[in-house]
């Protein structure tokens, strides 16, 4: 276990409620606790949002999350906590294994757990890996990290550097997080979301201050500035062993001739390597762009387990036919 609190199993940061009860009790869709394997974990209605569009294209959503909470569909942990999965459930075990409040009810639970396994009664859908960086203790510097790379690779990293080189950066961190702050950041990653539709709070400003009023300075965030006006940003757990990259915005307009997003992944290497931290964790989705720095998957899936006979035959039939993985290419950077 790490000094947040995060058990790792396959590599991947596993809840610890002592630690993190604080952080999931302050999202607005935390719906109590599931029990599962001797322990209690934080759980939430699942609340699907889009972050900017017209009223009426937000009335749909509007219609299925009533449907959402009339038939109890629930997630362990939380979607506004991207990394943060839970362990294996028993697989010889259903429904039956899990243990809710009694204030709670719950038809459908849906948990994010390791690798790709078969579980009793559970539906399986494999997600987009977590990509995770292996910091070598004998890169001491971003320069050492680039050298380690294939030329392609390294020209690449040093083109993207030279493109942004005009954007002012600065960190924040705690109290240094204020309110306007947090709500010029959740602008922005709500444009960056904006053609998404997302298992996310539509309140992104108070999702943002739940993790800095949870973590204080560990938590931070990096913003990028061009002439005063903020273009982009990225926000950071540390723990001086694990470094986690988590919510990201940007102002898509600049993003092909900036290389934005690219310098703000190659700045948290240099973060991790910095901080003297073994790993940086780079969520899930972009895969081949995370790939290109280094970092590796570990697979991961999202079970669910459904009360309702006739509900779970659909979706049994539904990831049957129409759900596939996504598809990626792997590259390998290092020489």
């Amino acid at each position: 276990m790490d000094a947040l609190g995060l058990e790792l199993t396959n590599d991947i940061p596993v809840i610890n409620t002592e630690m993190h009860s604080g952080l999931f009790t302050r999202f607005p869709n935390y719906s109590g606790e599931v029990a599962f394997g001797g322990r209690a974990y934080p759980m939430s209605w699942l609340e699907l949002s889009r972050p900017t569009g017209k009223y009426i294209a937000r009335f749909p959503l509007y219609v299925l999350n009533a449907f959402i909470r009339r038939h109890s569909i629930c997630v362990a942990g939380n979607a506004c906590a991207p990394g943060f999965v839970l362990p294996l459930p028993d697989a010889t075990q259903g429904m039956e294994q899990f243990q809710f409040d009694e204030r709670e009810h719950c038809g459908t639970l849906i948990l994010n757990v390791p690798g790709i396994p078969i579980l009793k009664d559970a539906i399986v859908f494999q997600a987009h890996p977590f990509m995770k960086l292996n910091i070598h203790s004998q890169w001491e510097n971003l320069e050492q990290y680039l050298g380690a790379m294939h030329s392609k690779y390294r020209v690449r990293a040093r083109k993207a550097l030279q493109c942004s080189g005009h954007l002012q950066t600065q960190s924040f961190s705690g109290q240094q997080l204020d309110a306007l702050l947090l709500s010029r950041c959740a602008w922005l990653l709500a444009e960056t979301l904006r053609n998404k539709t997302l298992a996310l709070s539509p309140d992104l400003a108070g999702m943002l201050s739940a993790f800095r009023d949870t973590y204080k300075e560990r938590f931070a965030i990096h913003t990028y500035t061009e002439n005063g006006e903020l273009r982009g940003f990225i926000s950071t757990l540390e723990d001086g062993k694990q470094l986690h990259a988590l919510h990201l915005g940007y102002d898509a307009a600049i993003a092909r001739d900036t290389h934005i997003y690219q310098r703000m992944m190659y700045d948290r290497v240099g973060q991790a390597i910095e901080s003297r931290a073994e790993v940086l964790h780079l969520g899930r989705t972009a895969t081949e762009i995370k790939s290109t720095l280094g970092a590796v998957p570990v697979p991961n899936s999202f079970a669910v387990y459904v009360r309702n006979p006739m509900l779970r035959a659909m979706v049994a039939w539904w990831k049957k036919r129409w759900y596939k993985p996504a598809e990626y290419t792997l590259r390998e950077p290092f020489k």
